[in-house]
C-alpha cells in the first residue's frame, strides 16, 4: 500500500556478515506487513542484504531498525527503486508500521507513540516518588 509520507531510514549494507555504511538516506514509500518499495538515490542492488536505522528527528515517538534482502530494483538515471523483503523488523517499529500499512498516516501514529511513551514516562516517575 502506497503512504502517504515517505519514511526516511539510514542504511548499512551488509556483506559476509560485515555491516558497512551506506552513502544517503533511503524513504519506504509503499508499505505491507512483510516488505516494501523503497527509493534511494543510492545504487541498491538485488540479493543485497541491509540493514535500515529510522532517520528523522521529527519521528521520535518511533524508534528502531530493521534488516531485509532487496528482491526487485528499477533503475533510472538519477535514483533507484526497489523492493524489499524484511527479514527482522524491530518491536517499535512494527508497531509504526502495522497501523501505517493498514492507510493510517505516519504523523497520526508517532503522536500516538510519542504519547504513549509520555505516559509511561509520567507513571514510572510516579511510582519512583
Amino acid at each position: 500500500m502506497r503512504i502517504t509520507e515517505a519514511i526516511p531510514f539510514r542504511i548499512w549494507r551488509i556483506d559476509e556478515n560485515i555491516v558497512r555504511p551506506a552513502e544517503g538516506i533511503v524513504r519506504i514509500t509503499h508499505l505491507s506487513e512483510n516488505a516494501a518499495k523503497i527509493f534511494s538515490l543510492a545504487k541498491i542492488t538485488v540479493r543485497e542484504e541491509i540493514r535500515m536505522e529510522l532517520q528523522d528527528d521529527s519521528l521520535s515517538g518511533a524508534s528502531g531498525e530493521l534488516f531485509a534482502k532487496i528482491i526487485s530494483v528499477s533503475e533510472d538515471q538519477d535514483h533507484c527503486e526497489g523492493t524489499v523483503r524484511f527479514t527482522f523488523v524491530s518491536p517499535g517499529l512494527r508497531r509504526l508500521f502495522r497501523p501505517v500499512a493498514r492507510g493510517e498516516a505516519v504523523s497520526s501514529q508517532l503522536r500516538a507513540a510519542k504519547d504513549c511513551q509520555c505516559e509511561r514516562s509520567e507513571a514510572i516517575s510516579a511510582f519512583k516518588r
